[in-house]
């Protein structure tokens, strides 16, 4: 029987360290959700819930460190139905180029979760229930069952 060399492992610090690093440089199209996706009935509660479609979309070009200078794309949708709140008049959405950002497209129809920030700026949640229909209509049906329960 041969002996078989001990298996070595790392120290608990270095292995957390090169987790976290994994995951900074994962590829971006994929959100960093590190407190999870909130539960439909939360994220409805605290949103403006819409489904919409993207009119226009741009780029905001003012970040040096983008090859392209993109800081992020800024659309502006036409709302279909209105879910639960009262969403501006010509809305729009920013989408930071992030590993958090929502990316649209002309055409489809979106289920929204649309949260304000601070500024007075609106975007969806990347970790939330937003979505594409009819991928998110699972999620739609919820969202329209809540509605009909509010007073």
């Amino acid at each position: 029987m041969t002996p078989q060399a001990p298996q070595q492992r790392g120290h608990p610090i270095t292995d957390s360290i090169a987790g976290l690093l994994l995951c900074i440089a994962a590829p971006a199209a994929h959100a960093a959700c590190l407190w999870g996706r909130p539960a439909l009935a939360d994220e409805f509660a605290q949103s403006t819930v819409v489904v919409a479609q993207v009119r226009t979309a741009r780029n905001v070009q003012d970040d040096p460190d983008d090859p392209a200078g993109i800081s992020a794309t800024l659309y502006r949708l036409a709302v279909r139905e209105r879910l639960r709140g009262t969403p501006p008049r010509g809305l729009e959405l920013r989408s930071d180029n992030t590993s958090s950002r929502f990316p649209m497209e002309r055409g489809p129809r979106y289920l929204l979760f649309v949260q304000t920030a601070r500024d007075g700026t609106h975007y969806v949640d990347a970790c939330g229930h937003s979505g594409t229909l009819p991928q998110a209509s699972e999620a739609l049906t919820q969202a329209r069952q809540l509605a009909r329960k509010r007073p």
